[in-house]
């Protein structure tokens, strides 16, 4: 099946609504390349032109189709909000019918109207997600697929119902792209601190003819824990997510794994539901959360089935199904001859290997699926997890109807010239030949302090391998794990969202027009610090053994470099102390580096713990204690979206009462210790 067809969704089964009826959403072009096609279409009139604001005359109005769900019109009226922003005068919105049209108007969404304005205009849409914009002389029109279901549009969140889910959010995506690529306006970062737009009396454009429609169409897990309904990030970060358009994605995956409750929940009167182990039981091994399933009983189909049509009632616009093994790879799995036979390396042999057996589970499930639902394109999500989930499949075949989370971690973790960084990738490639629903979801561990605030960041050598995915066909990406330590990580953050949306855009046209809008005069110093700062996280990597540089980072990002950092910060401030707001994002960055320096200390000490004896263990940990209040109190004292302090205070294992703290080495870090020495 082409990428093309398994993305159009079906027209039967469900009430789908879309913004025109006469809007063609079956008919399938083929695809120009299999992969690193945007259809990006995009022309320009210079010398023809429509005024959207004229001081004295006024706004042209915002004309939104009657029938737009709530998103959209929120999203309209977001245009109108940022039209004033730059010319001071805001756009009427109008959403109700009218009995005759208007001399000149911004027509939003495609309605029987704009037919008869733009007679030459196809407002067929043939791609998910597709979007348009066209604009003459007198009137413009932003547009976009949009597809919704009736009476479906809401889903349980974490603590609350959220409203007006959308199947297809086209013409918003539209518009956040009209505001950013025809307007000016930038969301560097959340909140207003950086938000960017000019300030102009009048408000013009050219004649365009642009029509867009994105590969990744699975976006917003890049930034997971800024989805829809979360309750672990601001709605500015939410925010910021949306208008970079990676929120409002039509193919939305979990990360996580399918099946943490079952234990619990089925394992009194279930045992058969689990795996067989080497013991000749059905029992726990170890952590709930981990265990296994024996993946060749029916009875798990027809359970996990069961799961599905309530996950349906909470979300009917779900279309994506969790199937994928639980954590804890290395152990646990069921043993028992139907199992095995699934098999086509054996679990006795030295390069075993679970793939086939995980694609086979994974395509029953979506045979059955199939069965139960023929009229809905519904999809089972399966995960190349782990040393023996990761490799291809000898023989399995993946459905058309199943859909692979890549587990491949060869994004920004290793240094680029280890076995494990080549080995991920060429697995990777392996997988993006053998399925075109593929979607990259690498873990980022946090080598370099990502968790926990660190400025971890690798700029040009993330672009690169997102690239890289992007050429092998994949439909989206999912990263573990990004939490929003804004004033440490930013320009990676804005990075990933231009670049997501667009692959084909050139990493420096992102990172100047980052650094000319974020910093103003200060552009090129902060071009400076961030670059520094990335050169160091590379040579953290390359200098220590795989995987334990977290316990070393204090002699990489070391006193120079903090001295080098705060020197370029200064002259950074120094360059902008006339604007207020520019400065106020400098100091934003200090905030970052002043925890960063707290941190380092942190990991100094402990390492200086784990080596030292047991007489000087105790004025360790209490200098530990101290460097712990610091961390609390600058936490507590940085500004809104410095960091995500949940996060950093969870991950950094920063206890609520430092005088309580008593640090314990790791077998970890003993270990990299012994390793390193």
């Amino acid at each position: 099946m082409s990428l093309i067809l398994w993305c159009l969704f079906s027209a039967c089964g469900k009430k789908v609504v879309n913004s025109d009826p006469k809007a063609d959403l079956t008919t399938v072009l083929p695809p120009t390349h299999k992969a690193n096609d945007p259809g990006l279409v995009q022309q320009e009139d210079l010398s023809n032109q429509i005024t959207l604001v004229e001081q004295g005359r006024g706004a042209i109005p915002i004309i939104v189709y009657p029938e737009a769900p709530p998103r959209t019109l929120a999203s309209a009226e977001e245009l109108a909000d940022y039209i004033k922003k730059i010319t001071g005068i805001r756009p009427p919105v109008i959403t109700r019918g009218l009995s005759e049209l208007p001399d000149k108007a911004i027509w939003v969404g495609v309605q029987p109207a704009v037919r008869q304005i733009f007679p030459n205009v196809d407002f067929s849409f043939y791609y998910p997600e597709e979007t348009l914009i066209h604009a003459d002389g007198s009137h413009l029109i932003i547009a976009g697929r949009d597809r919704w279901l009736e009476g479906g549009m809401y889903a349980q969140g974490d603590k609350k119902i959220i409203e007006g889910i959308q199947l297809e959010y086209g013409t918003c995506n539209a518009i956040y792209t009209f505001l950013q690529d025809y307007l000016g306006v930038r969301w560097l970062g959340p909140g207003e601190l950086w938000e960017e737009y000019p300030r102009r009396p009048n408000l013009s454009i050219p004649a365009i003819h642009y029509r867009y429609h994105p590969q990744l169409r699975s976006r917003e897990g890049v930034f997971h824990f800024m989805e829809l309904g979360s309750k672990r990030s601001s709605e500015e970060e939410k925010d910021w997510l949306r208008r970079n358009r990676l929120q409002y994605s039509s193919l939305n995956v979990e990360g996580g794994h399918g099946f943490t409750e079952w234990w619990e929940k089925y394992h009194e009167d279930h045992l058969d539901y689990f795996a067989l182990l080497p013991n000749g039981k059905r029992e726990l091994d170890g952590n709930p959360k981990t265990v296994k399933l024996c993946m060749s009983n029916p009875a798990v189909w027809r359970q996990w089935l069961v799961e599905v049509k309530q996950k349906l009632k909470e979300n009917p616009s779900q279309q994506v199904f969790n199937a994928s093994s639980n954590d804890g790879w290395t152990h646990g799995h069921c043993t028992c001859a139907d199992c095995r036979a699934w098999d086509e390396v054996p679990m006795t042999a030295k390069d075993f290997n679970l793939s086939d057996r995980n694609v086979r589970f994974a395509n029953e499930l979506a045979r059955l699926l199939k069965t139960e639902f023929p009229a809905e394109d519904y999809y089972v999500l399966m995960h190349a997890y782990g040393d023996i989930g990761r490799k291809v499949p000898v023989k399995a075949q993946v459905a058309d109807n199943v859909i692979v989370a890549s587990v491949h971690n060869f994004y920004v973790r290793d240094s680029l010239e280890s076995e494990r960084f080549e080995t991920m990738k060429e697995q990777f490639l392996g997988w993006s030949r053998i399925t075109d629903r593929l979607i990259w979801r690498p873990n980022i561990p946090g080598y370099a302090g990502t968790k926990i605030g660190m400025p971890d960041i690798a700029l040009r050598e993330s672009y690169e391998q997102v690239k890289f995915a992007v050429e092998q066909g994949i439909i989206g990406l999912w990263i573990d794990t990004y939490w929003g330590h804004w004033s440490t990580q930013l320009p990676q953050y804005y990075l990933l969202s231009q670049l997501v949306w667009n692959p084909s855009r050139e990493y420096e046209a992102i990172m100047e027009d980052f650094y000319a809008r974020a910093y103003g005069e200060a552009a090129f110093v902060m071009q400076d610090y961030w670059e520094l700062t990335d050169r160091k996280k590379a040579e953290l990597l390359a200098t220590t053994p795989e995987g334990y540089s977290t316990f070393f980072m204090h002699q990489i990002f070391n006193e120079e470099w903090l001295s080098l950092a705060h020197k370029k910060l200064d002259l950074a401030l120094s360059m902008v102390k006339d604007d207020q707001r520019l400065s106020e994002r400098i100091q934003f960055h200090r905030a970052g580096l002043e925890v960063v320096e707290q941190m380092l200390e942190l990991k100094q000490l402990q390492l200086q713990f784990a080596r030292s004896r047991e007489s000087g263990q105790a004025k360790l940990n209490a200098k530990m204690s101290q460097v712990l209040l610091h961390i609390q109190t600058k936490l507590a004292d940085s500004p809104p979206h410095a960091f995500n302090r949940m996060y950093t205070i969870k991950e950094a294992d920063i206890h609520e009462n430092p005088a309580e703290y008593e640090f314990k080495p790791s077998k970890k870090m003993l270990k990299a210790i012994k390793k390193r020495n």
